[in-house]
């Protein structure tokens, strides 16, 4: 049995998969616990609360998104937003997709930017200590991949940063995840790599459906939740009912 999750959320699993070594399931830390809110700026409300003395020690935090998912959006410019407000100002948004309302100067880069050329733009600000929100596809926002400009950032040019990766499930994917009995075996045969991260995903949908079912209103149609996976790794579960 060998599922792929599909390659925005494989290669955005970075700390998850570090963590998949012998079989081992990955540890988390919860940040936020599934729970339901109306929108992607209501679960960046409490985000913020509970992220932002951690965060206030950063200059750099990265937001890796998947494309055309409203609630992830509302979720980063909502954050930001609220950032500002509230003492965790931005100095500078660097973004490789438009995002009306954001309460902070925003530099649109080419989809191409490589790890050499963010740090051109982001080297000023940083090196006089102010506060820089990366936003970027969720591959490029991955540790794994070699060719990530996150990975160049932190490597290469020694920046100190956080990485709060933005996963939504879709509908076609869970149907994919769920005809292939992901989690067969799991108590006793020895899965692979791949099958206990399929298996890891399924679970977690499972846990934010349960939430979601219980639902007795539409005011709330967004299940969510937020992990961290060793020092500097966020995850951030959405989970909307089609």
């Amino acid at each position: 049995m060998k599922t792929i999750i599909g390659l925005m959320v494989l290669v955005g699993l970075a700390a998850i998969l570090t963590m998949f070594g012998g079989g081992v399931r990955p540890k988390s830390l919860p940040i936020i616990k599934a729970s339901q809110f109306h929108d992607g700026h209501e679960f960046a409300f409490w985000a913020y609360r509970q992220t932002r003395q951690k965060f206030m020690k950063y200059s750099l935090i990265v937001f890796g998104y998947e494309d055309h998912d409203q609630d992830q959006i509302d979720f980063i410019k909502s954050y930001i937003n609220i950032a500002q407000k509230n003492g965790m100002g931005f100095d500078l948004a660097i973004s490789q997709v438009s995002i009306e309302g954001l309460s902070v100067a925003t530099l649109v880069t080419p989809e191409t930017a490589s790890g050499k050329s963010l740090v051109k733009y982001l080297r000023p600000y940083l090196e006089n200590q102010q506060k820089v929100a990366l936003i970027l596809p969720l591959s490029q926002a991955s540790r794994l991949l070699s060719e990530s400009p996150v990975r160049y950032l932190e490597q290469q040019a020694s920046y100190s940063l956080i990485v709060l990766s933005l996963l939504s499930y879709q509908q076609e994917l869970m149907d994919d995840l769920k005809s292939s009995n992901a989690c067969e075996g799991f108590m006793g045969q020895k899965l692979d790599r791949i099958e206990l991260m399929d298996c890891f995903f399924l679970k977690k949908e499972r846990e934010l459906r349960k939430i979601s079912d219980k639902s007795t209103t539409e005011e709330h149609p967004l299940t969510s939740s937020m992990e961290q996976y060793g020092g500097n790794d966020f995850i951030l579960y959405f989970f909307r009912k089609s």
